[in-house]
């Protein structure tokens, strides 16, 4: 997999965080998670979004089905 250097700029006390907690020698593999991580849960986040979307579009197509076919059903409970 090739990689593709990109500059970021930081507030200093997210600098601060970072230096302090995460070793040197592991600072680009916990920005390339973290970033990775943030963009899946956006990602996650845009389906969910269509799926809710969806959900509702079928419930009113479930809801016109259902009063077309109403008048059957009387009919049948009418006849029984």
């Amino acid at each position: 997999m090739g990689t593709q250097a990109i500059t970021v700029a930081l507030e200093p006390e997210t600098a601060d965080r970072l230096e302090r907690c995460v070793p040197p020698d592991e600072v680009e593999d916990f920005v390339r998670r973290a970033i990775k991580r943030q963009l899946d849960a956006m990602e996650l986040q845009g389906l969910s979004a269509e799926m809710q979307e969806c959900a509702r579009e079928m419930h009113d197509e479930i809801l016109a089905i259902e009063r077309d076919f109403a008048p059957l059903e009387e009919e049948i409970h009418r006849q029984a």
